[in-house]
């Protein structure tokens, strides 16, 4: 099983996030639950775009 969790952090709004390139990028607390999930595994190998 795996839990949904949300993003957390003391940046209000949202949370920064390093991705494997050494991008860094502010990710909105307000990001839909499938789209985190997305982000954090490549189990999918679907393409995802970085909300801005």
């Amino acid at each position: 099983t795996s839990a949904a969790v949300t993003s957390r952090s003391y940046h209000p709004n949202g949370v920064q996030c390093v991705m494997v390139d050494g991008s860094v990028h502010f990710i909105s607390d307000t990001i839909h639950l499938q789209i985190w999930q997305a982000l954090s595994t490549r189990q999918g190998n679907e393409p995802i775009s970085v909300p801005k």
